[in-house]
């Protein structure tokens, strides 16, 4: 498991993903991605063309925007700093304590 440096939520429920992430997942702009709650964490994968995506990187920055509904059921607010994960093809997102 590789650890990336911690973010934050931005007012507008953005987070920024790693460059080296992206390019481990091959993400690129306007790529679809999925996101799925589980616990405390949420996993986020690359969508395959055919399932369609969540999510979707919005700029050149790797910038994400999470849906209102996963901010609230995880109770994430603006400002709050995140952990991302590097796992298996696929990323770990948690807030930090």
């Amino acid at each position: 498991m590789e650890r990336y440096s911690a973010k934050t939520i931005d007012k507008r429920n953005r987070i920024v993903l790693h460059k080296e992430l992206r390019d481990k997942l091959q993400l690129g702009i306007c790529a679809d991605i999925r996101l799925m709650p589980m616990g405390n964490v949420v996993i986020l994968q690359r969508a395959n063309s055919y399932e369609g995506g969540d999510v979707t990187i919005v700029d050149e920055l790797g910038r994400i925007i999470l849906p209102n509904e996963l901010v609230e059921y995880m109770d994430w607010k603006e400002a709050d700093r995140i952990s991302i994960y590097y796992v298996d093809d696929s990323m770990l997102i948690l807030r930090q304590a």
